[in-house]
């Protein structure tokens, strides 16, 4: 679907592809795929393909049948309008339409009262409503044409009520797991659902992927079920699940970005990615957007905050987020966001979770310095608990693996805490051993700094390297001699005496 058409409406892509049955193979999936060429040019609507593709009922009645008389054929009308679980709920079906084309036929008030008692009905809801009211609540005539103006159930073509009732239905089918298909799907990067449009992230890289992929199998279907031996349960790469040639696509990856090593793909892929996400950025959270939410996390607005940013991400991955994107725009010195984020993103470039690894939230190569900001939205009670320890290691952690390069942390709260404030002031006095190798750290920085004081930077315009340059000052006068075995003098005193 991807491959072939641009900007499918989220809702028809995630109807389709729940759709499509275990027992249909390649030639019907492939023929599903090229027919839905008629809703992408606007020469039918999903819900006539959906009727077409998936057709519920095996009459020969149509919509346009059943309509063109008065009054409706209750038989006709059960013929389409189908219910497999209860009639009961058919006779629900058909006083709703009947009411409804009483009230298009003549605008009462009479008429319009009798149609909103239908409104909150669970049955409606999943049938006509998308499992919401089937209407926008109204108190009279004009007030419910008004807030109601555009509804394919109020058009002139009663037709489209049918259209409306399958397509509905079919969403009623697939919501539950419609949208664990949508976050998978997020999870691998590959498809962008931005603005309810579902595209693939890069086109070109999917077409060289999935060209000839079969989209059936002929194995038995118990086996996903029950056989834990079978191929289904194994680990395995994706080159093997999908039968790639990676000689084949590594090559013609190559060619699409212009390199002639293969080493060079990584760096490549990186350098498009950086670009698409600076894009993004710009549209999406320029500075202004994020003077705006930085505020929200002292607030802690967590439903404004996953609103405006991401439904699919906590609220401290998305602050992670924020912080990284803010950071970009008061650092005057240029560095790579995307490869500075230790979060996973989804196909959007939206926070998913904080990616695992023990390393800092964000770490900044700049040319002469190694920056991390680790961030928190823990209290001042939980900060000793929680980010003592995580922070002291990988701070020194990175102080040891970058022992040529200038290294500070920053740990960025919304408050501070007196005594963390100190801790960090003090640990830059005494040499701290990396817990990856047996090696010491003379001098870890490690500079506190609340959520408004970096919402003051933004503000004010001021970047990162008076802050930098008065850091090394301040600490700088810590490093030098430190005798590791004061300790052992200690103990020798005793042994001594």
């Amino acid at each position: 679907m991807v491959k072939r058409y641009r900007n499918i409406p989220q809702r028809n892509f995630l109807i389709l592809i729940h759709s499509i049955q275990p027992n249909f193979d390649d030639l019907q999936i492939e023929g599903i795929i090229t027919a839905y060429e008629s809703v992408a040019s606007n020469k039918e609507t999903f819900p006539e393909f959906l009727d077409r593709e998936f057709p519920e009922n095996e009459s020969d009645v149509t919509a346009r049948e059943l309509f063109s008389s008065r009054p409706l054929d209750r038989d006709k009308f059960d013929l389409l309008f189908t219910n497999r679980k209860s009639s009961s709920t058919q006779d629900v079906y058909f006083d709703f339409v009947t009411s409804l084309i009483k009230f298009k036929e003549c605008k009462t008030q009479e008429n319009f009262a009798r149609l909103i008692e239908f409104n909150t009905d669970a049955k409606l809801k999943r049938a006509f409503g998308f499992g919401k009211s089937v209407f926008k609540k109204a108190d009279n005539v004009n007030d419910f044409l008004k807030k109601n103006e555009g509804s394919r159930l109020l058009s002139e073509d009663d037709t489209f009520i049918y259209e409306w009732f399958v397509f509905s239905k079919k969403y009623d089918l697939v919501k539950e797991y419609g949208d664990m298909t949508k976050r998978t799907l997020n999870l691998s990067g590959l498809f962008d659902f931005r603005n309810g449009l579902v595209n693939a992230t890069s086109r070109e890289i999917f077409k060289i992927i999935f060209t000839n992929m079969r989209f059936s199998g002929e194995d038995k279907y118990s086996d996903y079920e029950k056989n834990l031996n079978y191929f289904f349960y194994q680990e395995s790469t994706i080159t093997t699940i999908l039968n790639l040639d990676k000689d084949e696509k590594i090559q013609a990856i190559k060619e699409l970005l212009n390199v002639t090593d293969y080493s060079q793909i990584q760096n490549a892929i990186a350098s498009q990615k950086e670009k698409k996400f600076r894009e993004f950025i710009s549209e999406v959270f320029p500075r202004k957007k994020i003077m705006e939410l930085l505020p929200l996390f002292s607030k802690r607005d967590d439903k404004k905050i996953k609103s405006a940013v991401s439904e699919s991400a906590t609220v401290p991955t998305i602050y992670e987020y924020i912080v990284a994107i803010a950071w970009f725009y008061i650092s005057k010195e240029d560095f790579s966001i995307t490869q500075s984020l230790n979060l996973t993103l989804d196909g959007n470039m939206l926070p998913l979770s904080h990616a695992a690894g023990g390393a800092g939230d964000i770490v900044i190569n700049y040319e002469n310095l190694t920056l991390m900001l680790e961030v928190t939205l823990m209290n001042k009670q939980a900060q000793k608990r929680g980010e003592w320890e995580p922070v002291l290691r990988h701070a020194t952690n990175l102080t040891v693996d970058n022992s040529s390069k200038n290294v500070t942390t920053l740990f960025i709260a919304d408050e501070l805490d007196e005594n963390t404030i100190n801790i960090w002031r003090a640990v830059a006095s005494v040499p701290l051993k990396s817990s990856n190798k047996d090696e010491f750290a003379d001098l870890v920085k490690i500079f506190p700094l609340e959520n408004k004081e970096l919402l003051d930077m933004l503000k004010n315009n001021r970047d990162e390297v008076v802050l930098l340059k008065a850091i090394d000052k301040s600490y700088t006068k810590f490093a030098g001699d430190f005798d590791l075995g004061w300790r052992d003098e200690i103990l020798d005193c005793i042994n001594n005496k």
